[in-house]
């Protein structure tokens, strides 16, 4: 909870804990996210709702020791399938582990949105909504998971939007920015061949109908069930969604839960009895690499695309391939307008 529900903290924490070493480390970044969080709740810190901004002119160095790649390859996906089939049940996280947007940020997907609809600033408004309508309910209710068609309700009382029309285009825009992850893919074939049953569960507010569009549409074979937070009013974030799973499922089977948050797949997984399997996020392994000093959305694409490539985990490539695939392309765009 202390981590999750505000992007600010998440992206600074998570910053701060990848930097820290040892014990003393990993309890200075408790005191660092209790500094954060005191200073969002109780003194209303509002930058802390957005991602950190940079300099305008950054010192950021290649990965020069060997190629960036070698440092997210993983084992092959037949060695993953092997460990994962042991277990009766295996549920994976969707979005950054199954499926990838071509974003650094995914709130990015908003900005175009925006450019699509002629809205000003469509992605600040978008962001706030969502964060009423979590409001809200959480005073109503309780608890503070949300569907789109309630974050719609609250962006067409602010905008006079029409909000399922709006609603309709976040969603066909999703489903065309979404692809599947190669490493992942290739892992959910092997399992689907041993016919493993396997399973989604997902901390979103799209209904499970339109993930499973949105993994279709990626290639990816039929799952044998969804469970998504905001049908179920439960988040994998406080766990309150695994014990619901494990129970719909049978707590007698063996769970295996594949996913990219440290948090929400990892920690509480285990905590309510499933065998966590950590995937990184291909965007906090390549953050540390890439710009941040480029355009708003052309920047988050570039480094989103390059992350994917690069950290996905599936491929190990030269250097000079790499500096061609990271460097080339922007050189050449650069070039040809010139010389042509």
């Amino acid at each position: 909870m202390f981590v999750n529900r505000v992007v600010g903290i998440r992206e600074r924490y998570s910053k701060k804990r990848e930097e820290a070493k040892g014990t003393a480390g990993r309890f200075l970044c408790w005191v660092y996210l209790l500094y954060l969080n005191v200073s969002y709740y109780v003194f209303r810190s509002r930058k802390l709702e957005g991602l950190e901004k940079y300099p305008y002119y950054e010192i950021k160095k290649i990965h020069s020791s060997g190629s960036e790649s070698s440092l997210s390859f993983r084992e092959e996906p037949k060695e993953l399938k092997k460990r994962l089939e042991q277990y009766d049940v295996i549920s994976f996280d969707v979005f950054d582990t199954l499926v990838f947007r071509p974003f650094s940020d995914p709130t990015d997907l908003f900005y175009l949105l925006g450019r699509e609809l002629e809205y000003m600033d469509f992605k600040g408004i978008r962001c706030e909504a969502e964060r009423k309508a979590r409001k809200e309910k959480m005073n109503r209710d309780g608890q503070d998971e949300v569907t789109l068609r309630d974050i719609y309700d609250c962006l067409e009382e602010m905008t006079g939007l029409s909000g399922r029309e709006t609603m309709k285009r976040e969603i066909e825009l999703e489903k065309r920015c979404c692809f599947a992850n190669p490493y992942m893919k290739e892992v959910v074939e092997l399992l689907r061949s041993a016919k493993k049953r396997m399973i989604v569960i997902s901390d979103m507010y799209l209904p499970s109908d339109e993930i499973r569009c949105i993994l279709k549409k990626c290639g990816y074979p039929e799952f044998d069930d969804y469970y998504v937070s905001c049908e179920w009013r439960a988040s994998k974030s406080r766990g309150d969604l695994y014990k619901k799973v494990t129970k719909q499922e049978g707590e007698h089977f063996a769970f295996a839960h594949v996913g990219d948050n440290p948090v929400s797949d990892i920690k509480q997984a285990k905590e309510n009895g499933l065998i966590p399997f950590f995937y990184k996020n291909v965007n906090s392994a390549g953050r540390k690499y890439r710009p941040e000093d480029l355009s708003v959305i052309t920047g988050s694409i570039y480094r989103g695309m390059v992350n994917m490539w690069i950290h996905n985990g599936r491929y190990q490539f030269s250097k000079e391939y790499e500096y061609g695939y990271l460097y080339g392309g922007l050189v050449c765009d650069w070039v040809l307008p010139v010389y042509t």
